[in-house]
């Protein structure tokens, strides 16, 4: 069993898809991003030391690089519970891998900031005409008032008690999973290109 969750922005009725997200059975958490022109250069890194006393918290930034040689499509992301995570594409090699212990970390009343994602203008995503439901599948928008602009998203793991934050967001909800909860927030930004970051510390 499963759930997946489509997060889309929506002007003038017309619905254009941003990320989605599955939430599996063995408490596997996956990130993938649906605008299919997103392309970032091809490379692999892994971060297997953890030591929460001493911890430092290593960013990666990825651009969307319509030139690269070797470009890889559709990256995603996957938590696989307890400690493991990865990035890679569809029936592709891994690009990132590594450990930490996010329950722990959540257990000292601290966030674990994860995945940055900053769509191209919105004016040039592709639209989709029909947005399919089921009992599997949810649909959350995010509403805006201009294609002149990109959206921010960020998704995060937060502990139990955490609230909503209180900036002025286009969307900001908290959703447990078997356990643990992932704060999933959007924003509006002045127009750049896509950009793909994530934060991994040890």
């Amino acid at each position: 069993m499963f759930t997946q969750i489509r997060y889309v922005t929506e002007l003038n009725g017309i619905p254009k898809p941003l990320i989605w997200l599955s939430l599996q059975h063995d408490g596997s958490i996956s990130l993938g991003f649906t605008d299919r022109t997103f392309i970032v250069p091809r490379f692999k890194a892994r971060n297997f030391l953890f030591n929460f006393y001493n911890r430092q918290t290593l960013t990666y930034v990825m651009q969307n690089d319509r030139e690269a040689l070797e470009p890889v499509n559709n990256p995603h992301f996957t938590f696989h519970p307890p400690i493991y995570f990865h990035l890679r594409a569809n029936k592709d090699d891994t690009l990132f891998e590594g450990i930490a212990d996010i329950d722990l970390i959540l257990g000292q009343g601290e966030g674990f900031p994860w995945v940055r994602f900053i769509s191209g203008p919105v004016a040039e995503l592709a639209s989709l005409a029909d947005l399919r439901t089921g009992e599997q599948i949810e649909i959350h928008k995010i509403a805006i008032t201009s294609t002149n602009c990109s959206i921010g998203l960020g998704i995060d793991f937060v502990p139990p008690q955490a609230t909503n934050t209180t900036r002025a967001m286009l969307h900001d909800e908290i959703i447990e999973w078997q356990g643990r909860h992932i704060r999933i927030f959007a924003e509006e930004l002045p127009v750049q290109p896509s950009t793909l970051a994530w934060m991994h510390q040890h």
